[in-house]
């Protein structure tokens, strides 16, 4: 009997070093930061001016701008889990070439940006940028999300509702997503949620929802299910039938698609 005991409390003891590590080092497995920045010069991309901006708490965060025509709405755009606005910037160009004003968002800890990424900052930061573009005289903005971004398109979508919003590759929920991962406990440890499927439950704006069916780190259905629950009157959403999490983005495919939706602003 001891010896089982014994073996009883070890296990235990295991699984609790398991899930304290799992809880104290999640943000390593979920975000991927450069801890460098690339300006718009260093990386060529002369369409984007540096344009820092101060958020509600007083931290300055840094975006890029690329101005379009005054009639056409503002492309506010969030990029994924990695790297920084610099590696996402060139695969929005050609929305740029068709008239379109970009502004990107950076994360914090992100690209040389201070402080820490977590939903709260997020969230915060997302309103305040979108706020920022009303009070310079944007009167149209389309938020755009693309994988992790879609949780900060989410929330502009349910407490500014935008013009538009685009999802592109999105999860139900961070919860959700986890719980498909063969990670045990993982979900329980979660600190931040991201519910999406939440967030756009009661925002009725127009929705364009695009997923690669052949998405292996983001499953289509979460877009299914987005689509599904959302609460917008006005919803579409694209199946790229060949595409993964990187080709729906990196190779541009959607673009035709978004440029096809956004025709109708």
């Amino acid at each position: 009997m001891k010896k089982i005991y014994g073996i009883f409390i070890g296990i235990a003891s295991v699984m609790i070093v398991y899930a304290i590590g799992l809880f104290l080092l999640q943000e390593k497995f979920i975000y991927h930061p450069d801890d460098y920045y690339t300006s718009p010069k260093e990386a060529g991309l002369n369409e984007f001016a540096e344009n820092p901006l101060q958020m509600s708490d007083g931290q300055t965060i840094m975006t890029w701008l690329a101005k379009g025509e005054a009639d056409k709405p503002v492309i506010l755009f969030f990029h994924g889990n990695c790297a920084q606005i610099a590696e996402f910037a060139p695969h929005l160009i050609s929305l740029i070439k068709q008239g379109y004003p970009v502004l990107m968002a950076e994360y914090r800890g992100f690209g040389g940006t201070k402080g820490k990424l977590s939903q709260a900052s997020m969230y915060a930061d997302a309103l305040r940028v979108y706020d920022w573009l009303k009070e310079n005289g944007h009167d149209k903005v389309i938020v755009f999300g693309y994988s992790l971004g879609t949780a900060a398109a989410s929330v502009v979508a349910a407490e500014r509702k935008p013009d538009g919003v685009i999802l592109l590759s999105p999860f139900y929920s961070m919860r959700s997503l986890v719980a498909e991962k063969p990670i045990p406990f993982a979900k329980w440890v979660l600190k931040d949620s991201y519910d999406s499927a939440l967030k756009l439950k009661n925002a009725d704006v127009p929705l364009l929802i695009i997923h690669g069916a052949m998405d292996p780190l983001i499953p289509y259905h979460h877009s299914l299910q987005l689509m599904e629950n959302a609460g917008s009157k006005n919803k579409t959403l694209r199946l790229l039938p060949f595409d993964t999490h990187q080709s729906v983005f990196y190779d541009e495919h959607s673009i035709p698609f978004i440029l096809e939706w956004l025709k109708n602003f």
